[in-house]
């Protein structure tokens, strides 16, 4: 009996195994899959919850740098300077157009004792010829009591004849609405020259 026998592996074996190995593949391939879309959920909630980075360019390609809000004194002082610039700034030219932009810092309610006190200094500089430049040297800031000290120098000319004397001023202030002429909002209430 030389017969030969063929054993025949059956296929269901191979076939469940080559399933096994495909699913296996699958289940590792949906656990990347789950783990790369939490990460991206997770980053983009911390993407979401941070503060926008805004950069402002110059005309110059270049980034401009932040900088700190101004304090209280400072915008102050920028005001009162732009006032003495107006105020005590002038020739018989320019006196009038001068005193117009300085009355933008003075309120409402003071505005008629301005104009009679300015109406004098205008008639005295038009029959005189009077050109005055003032050059602020040191302002100090009382906040408490709403008052700057103002002292510095006053050139004065009159019909051609120069004098120098010293300027000090002292200025009682308040908090106004702003505007496009007194874009600080501070208006002088008194003045008084020393």
């Amino acid at each position: 009996m030389d017969q030969k026998i063929i054993l025949k592996a059956a296929n269901w074996p191979k076939v469940v195994g080559d399933m096994t190995h495909s699913n296996q593949l699958l289940k590792t391939f949906s656990l990347c899959s789950l783990a790369i879309a939490i990460m991206s959920l997770l980053f983009a909630f911390i993407l979401n919850n941070r503060p926008a980075l805004v950069l402002a360019f110059s005309t110059d390609g270049k980034v401009f740098e932040e900088t700190k809000l101004p304090s209280a004194e400072l915008q102050i002082r920028e005001a009162l300077n732009a006032y003495i610039r107006y105020r005590y700034n002038w020739t018989p030219q320019n006196i009038k157009d001068n005193l117009s932009v300085a009355m933008n810092f003075i309120l409402p309610r003071s505005s008629k004792a301005f104009d009679g006190a300015m109406s004098e200094v205008m008639k005295f500089a038009l029959e005189k010829e009077v050109v005055q430049r003032a050059y602020p040297n040191q302002m100090s800031i009382d906040l408490k009591n709403s008052t700057a000290i103002v002292t510095g120098d006053r050139v004065s000319s009159i019909q051609g004849l120069r004098a120098a004397g010293e300027l000090k001023v002292l200025l009682q202030f308040e908090n106004g609405p702003r505007s496009t002429q007194n874009p600080w909002g501070i208006y002088v209430v008194k003045e008084k020259e020393e």
